[in-house]
């Protein structure tokens, strides 16, 4: 099967959890999915190209331990928030393999990962509600406290803006102010019913999307502005059971990982709605499994822990 994959910038932030392979092969299941962007920080034209995804049993990463947050860079490198080591990871790609590093450590409950087009890192601390900004340098990263707002997920979108997503539904947004300085807004929207946030995505247009793992039923809400700091809100997904993760592509398509029913869905947007498709379906519970895109030299995450 093949899906049409056109990709912006933001695609790299909206990321949310990686397969691993663990110490006595713990039960996995669906949670996260992550959307591969384009090559466009060298300045290179966006061309649609088609993609062809297949199932299989692989996985990126070694000594992980409940991995419940992913992002992918241009470059295809892997960042991974793993909560029970309470580190930060980096897979860095060479020659169709990876090598391990360790960003940071130190974390209560790392969770959340997201990258902006700069190489700057930010992850989550969902025990202390923090979002920290791990700054490259020389090969290192100097790590600096963004904010402790309450948050569980992080994004970023096509401008480097950071977005963050309290457990109670509460984004906030973080605008570069230069350096590691950032100007902070809070509480632009609260998604109203969203119960249990745990994931945030931003597309082209400045819509924002929430995973809601915890409303019955479960959905994702989509909030698009309306002029003067105002927001619409609107359901993507039906069917859905615990929805951990949200991605979404610069066509507008949404991908939701639906962690309950152990697939990841894609809502294709056409005319103002969606059409849903099944983007990875059946994966098994006791395995760590990977998407593989045929036109692309990296892997797309696709599963971790469901709570």
């Amino acid at each position: 099967m093949s899906f049409p994959v056109v990709c912006g910038v933001a695609c790299l932030f909206s990321a949310f959890s990686i397969s691993s392979q663990l110490a006595g092969k713990k039960a996995l299941r669906l949670a996260g999915v992550a959307v591969l962007a384009l090559p466009l920080l060298s300045g290179l034209p966006l061309a649609a190209q088609t993609a062809h995804f297949v199932s299989g049993w692989n996985g990126i990463g070694t000594g992980l331990s409940n991995p419940t947050g992913v992002a992918i860079d241009s470059a295809g490198n892997v960042y991974i928030a793993d909560q029970n080591t309470n580190k930060l990871y980096k897979e860095t790609l060479s020659g169709g393999s990876y090598t391990q590093s360790i960003v940071s450590s130190g974390f209560s409950r790392a969770y959340s990962v997201a990258v902006d087009s700069n190489g700057n890192v930010f992850v989550t601390d969902a025990n202390t509600g923090s979002v920290y900004l791990e700054t490259p340098s020389g090969g290192s990263y100097t790590q600096t406290l963004l904010a402790t707002d309450g948050a569980f997920g992080v994004g970023v979108d096509a401008g480097d803006n950071v977005y963050t997503v309290t457990i109670s539904a509460v984004v906030n947004k973080y605008a570069p102010a230069g350096g590691s300085s950032y100007t902070a807004t809070s509480d632009i929207v609260t998604a109203t019913s969203c119960f249990y946030a745990t994931g945030v995505a931003v597309d082209a247009s400045g819509s924002i999307y929430i995973a809601c793992d915890g409303s019955n039923p479960y959905y994702v809400q989509r909030e698009t502005p309306s002029g003067g700091g105002h927001y619409t809100q609107s359901t993507v997904g039906s069917g859905l059971t615990n929805p951990t993760g949200v991605a979404v592509d610069s066509s507008g398509n949404v991908y939701i990982a639906d962690c309950g029913n152990s697939r990841v869905l894609l809502e294709t947007l056409s005319g103002g709605s969606y059409t849903q498709a099944y983007f990875s379906a059946g994966a098994a519970p006791r395995a760590w499994r990977w998407m593989a895109a045929a036109t692309y030299t990296s892997q797309i995450p696709a599963a971790h822990w469901c709570w």
